[in-house]
């Protein structure tokens, strides 16, 4: 009987290090796309809607998709600099975040970026991410949007 209660305990100690099934099998990656709740494919130079909050404020929502990586408690590094001159206009900002399983994929969805829209609607921006798994795999990837 306690044979059986260390059998289970070690299973569920597994589980909770973080057994996700995900399959390591090449080098780390992020894509950076947009959406509030799926990620959203954005080609380069596409505009982005700035969103309004109830409470005030308003926000990109910037989504991402990652592989060969970790989905639980990776940290994200967001900037957004103007494309014109390389200026930061937010950032860094630190998040961490645990991705969804999707549609067959890893994705996060509905990261805030704070912007002001008078500052950035029109412009073209770089939204740079940099994705590290709790494992320590990094991943980068930079897209430039025109917030509308």
């Amino acid at each position: 009987m306690i044979q059986r209660w260390v059998s289970i305990a070690a299973a569920l100690a597994a589980f909770a290090a973080g057994c996700t099934g995900v399959t390591i099998d090449g080098p780390p990656e992020v894509e950076i796309g947009a959406g509030l709740y799926e990620f959203t494919p954005v080609a380069p130079g596409e505009p982005l809607s700035i969103d309004y909050l109830l409470q005030g404020g308003s926000v990109l929502y910037v989504a991402l998709r990652i592989h060969n990586m970790q989905p639980r408690d990776a940290h994200v590094d967001a900037t957004i600099t103007f494309a014109v001159d390389g200026t930061v206009y937010a950032g860094p900002l630190a998040y961490t975040v645990t991705f969804k399983h999707r549609h067959g994929e890893w994705v996060y969805a509905g990261l805030p970026v704070e912007v002001v829209p008078d500052e950035v609607r029109g412009l073209s921006v770089i939204v740079d991410v940099d994705v590290t798994d709790r494992d320590g795999r990094f991943a980068t990837d930079a897209m430039e949007v025109i917030p509308q």
